[in-house]
């Protein structure tokens, strides 16, 4: 479908929940690759996200009901990539991928400090579909950090940005 859709931008998803392990309930942060996004109300301010099944991340976005969308320059396309490889059931991404932790102002939820862009969300509606869950999000607090060529996806293991 990529070729048809055309690059997409890449965005790395973020949360914080409280979630039981080995019988313990501890708090875990995740970080989730996603390129299936997009603003669905500008008179609400609404994005949504649509996140495969299989990502630890859905669980911890449906128990914390919150999210960060954090958008990634050109640069960052292998770290994207590994993301996506990487299951966080019981691997810390942030660790594992070199990303750093940076807090938020209005969600509980931290957002990758390397990002250049990013949007504090939180869960409106959530549609559960056969493969797919989409997260209808109000968009809480928005910041661009700083003006550089976005990560976009083409197929596979292939990237792009905007030209100058």
């Amino acid at each position: 479908m990529s070729e048809l859709l055309g690059p997409q931008q890449v965005v790395l998803i973020t949360t914080r929940a409280l979630i039981e392990q080995f019988g313990k309930e501890i708090e875990r942060d995740d970080i989730e690759t996603v390129y299936w996004h997009m603003p669905v109300s500008k008179e609400e301010m609404l994005y949504a996200i649509a996140v495969h099944n299989n990502k630890n991340i859905v669980n911890m976005i449906k128990i914390s009901g919150v999210f960060i969308v954090n958008f990634m320059s050109f640069d960052m396309d292998k770290k994207a990539h590994q993301c996506d490889l990487i299951h966080g059931e019981h691997i810390d991404k942030f660790e594992e991928l070199g990303l750093i932790k940076d807090n938020t102002t209005s969600i509980e939820c931290p957002r990758i400090k390397e990002a250049c862009a990013y949007m504090e969300c939180h869960v409106k509606q959530t549609l559960d579909f056969a493969d797919h869950t989409v997260f209808i999000a109000k968009i809480i607090n928005s910041r661009v950090v700083y003006g550089v060529k976005r990560l976009f996806h083409l197929k596979d293991n292939n990237y792009t940005t905007t030209k100058d």
